[in-house]
């Protein structure tokens, strides 16, 4: 049965009285938290395609509603497994295992990372650089990625519980109101334990009920 997130709202009510007095705002608190679940669980997936791949290029702008991106394949062409899954990293981790990783040769891109410009967009970085040009659509990185998606009616079908909104407006309320000791304990014992029991569930379902068989898209890539 979905969840209706009104009821969410007043349920929410029930605890803090006054959640929307002073200028805080159920819905809104509502919202961030529903933002911040999507970037942690991959609940609700869209497909983006970077189909403008430059030579020497090492960053592209991505939608500025995506959240998160889970994962990305670079394709070389139309060809039935042309392609190679990057592997994720980090700035930091290239700097300190790739040496001069900012001014390599150009190539085949291996590693994708998380980053932004100068002002502020996201923007998803390639080591090594392309080495090939984007021509009649390939090639092309595809990437699997969550998106902000504004609350209506219910909450997505999968999420089957309050816990995991409630405990995150309680929380965030709290830090609205600069009970910082309170927030932090609520998000440590209560909010990010109903997220990763939601991320398990996640995980169980894409994986065809077979709990050690790991779902691609569910996996953190680690570098080599």
């Amino acid at each position: 049965m979905a969840v209706i997130v009104a009821d969410v709202q007043t349920r929410a009510k029930k605890r803090y009285p006054d959640l929307d007095d002073g200028g805080t705002d159920t819905a809104t608190l509502m919202q961030e938290v529903h933002d911040d679940i999507l970037a942690r669980v991959p609940i609700v997936l869209a497909e983006e395609n970077l189909t403008a791949l430059v030579v020497g290029t090492k960053t592209y702008a991505i939608d500025d509603s995506t959240l998160r991106v889970w994962v990305a394949y670079y394709i070389r062409s139309s060809s039935a497994q042309d392609d190679k899954k990057l592997t994720f990293t980090t700035e930091r981790w290239l700097d300190l295992n790739r040496g001069r990783w900012r001014t390599a040769a150009n190539g085949e891109p291996t590693y994708a990372y998380m980053t932004v410009n100068s002002s502020g967009a996201r923007m998803l970085g390639f080591y090594k650089s392309p080495d090939t040009a984007t021509s009649g659509s390939y090639p092309q990185v595809r990437l699997y990625v969550s998106r902000k998606q504004t609350l209506t009616t219910n909450l997505p079908t999968i999420i089957d519980e309050m816990d995991p909104y409630l405990h995150g407006i309680w929380w965030r309320y709290l830090m609205m109101w600069g009970r910082m000791e309170e927030a932090d304990a609520f998000k440590k014992e209560l909010y990010d334990p109903a997220v990763m029991k939601l991320t398990a569930k996640m995980q169980t379902f894409m994986a065809g009920n077979v709990p050690h068989i790991q779902p691609w898209i569910a996996q953190t890539a680690q570098p080599r």
